[in-house]
């Protein structure tokens, strides 16, 4: 499992930086660079600005996932899924997916 660090506050499943699902997908398939990468797993609130936490039902948000990452020739996929010991997803303020990055992606030498 990786740790996870997600500042898409804007995403629906965000949690105090965790994420409410059982685990998100690094898109990039031809990406060398963490610009070129995105959550696909990204899903906007729909109140703007309140997300998952924004419930009166406690949650204890995932900080340690699998992530599963198209992005062939970053250092840390292994077969499809992440080998990195910590993610950060970024995109504070995002409104669409193509707005998250990836900031651990590591280009293979």
């Amino acid at each position: 499992m990786t740790n996870l660090k997600c500042d898409v506050t804007s995403c629906a499943s965000n949690c105090e930086g965790g994420c409410m699902r059982g685990g998100i997908t690094v898109t990039g398939d031809c990406a060398t660079g963490a610009c070129e990468t995105c959550c696909s797993s990204f899903t906007l609130s729909h109140n703007g600005s309140v997300n998952a936490c924004g419930s009166n039902v406690p949650m204890n948000a995932n900080r340690q996932m699998p992530i599963s990452c198209t992005a062939k020739n970053c250092m840390y996929n292994e077969n499809g899924n992440c080998g990195a010991n910590e993610v950060k997803v970024g995109g504070r303020g995002a409104s669409a997916m193509s707005q998250t990055s990836c900031e651990t992606f590591s280009a293979r030498s």
